[in-house]
């Protein structure tokens, strides 16, 4: 739990200093930790660390990621 919260506090400072590719990375990797223990509270928090409004891109355009999708409809409890 640690360390999703760590991860999620980098993420937002990183974001405060426009370093958007950064931030993804960090975030990424909540969500991989998150992952691995298996919990939905934190992978809920892990998904939810960038808070702050970003105007730039940071993906590609139409990018999707159908596991993000999918964790997050049963996150929302909308899937499986």
């Amino acid at each position: 739990m640690l360390r999703v919260m760590l991860l999620g506090q980098l993420v937002e400072g990183r974001i405060r200093m426009g370093a958007a590719v950064p931030a993804r990375e960090a975030q990424e990797q909540a969500v991989r930790v998150a992952r691995v223990e298996g919990r939905a509270d934190l992978l809920t928090a892990a998904y939810t660390t960038w808070t702050e409004p970003t105007p730039w891109r940071v993906r590609p355009y139409a990018a999707s990621d159908p596991e993000a999708v999918e964790e997050l409809g049963r996150l929302l409890g909308t899937r499986g």
